[in-house]
């Protein structure tokens, strides 16, 4: 017997996600996925992206999502994190994330409250 699961139409987002690192040869790489928010939690969100796009060793994984009312960049470190993202964007559907690497004794290319990537 074949089951097939279906993601329900108001649980389900798009995500628009960058992934900025050092070692990008553009200014990031990009991806999107489509994702069932009663059932994505952090930890594999992280790990898929991660997988699709791994960092340099040792290199130390933040990740933030744009919010539209504030302009500012909200870090996601938890599941409930995730759950707040996904109330915000209710109506539209759509979130806006990035996934910043860089080595733990550096600043980040991007954080909370930069609009444009800071090159070295």
């Amino acid at each position: 017997m074949l089951f097939i699961c279906r993601m329900d139409d108001n649980s389900r987002f798009k995500l628009e996600i960058r992934v900025v690192a050092p070692n990008c040869r553009g200014r990031w790489y990009s991806l999107e996925k489509i994702v069932d928010a009663d059932f994505t939690n952090f930890r594999d969100l992280v790990d898929e992206v991660v997988d699709k796009c791994p960092p340099s060793f040792g290199d130390v994984v933040k990740l933030f999502y744009s919010c539209m009312d504030t302009k500012a960049n909200i870090q996601v470190c938890s599941d409930q994190d995730l759950v707040e993202m996904f109330a915000k964007y209710e109506v539209s559907k759509c979130c806006y994330m990035t996934f910043c690497y860089h080595s733990p004794g550096s600043e980040p290319l991007f954080g909370p409250n930069d609009k444009e990537l800071k090159r070295p």
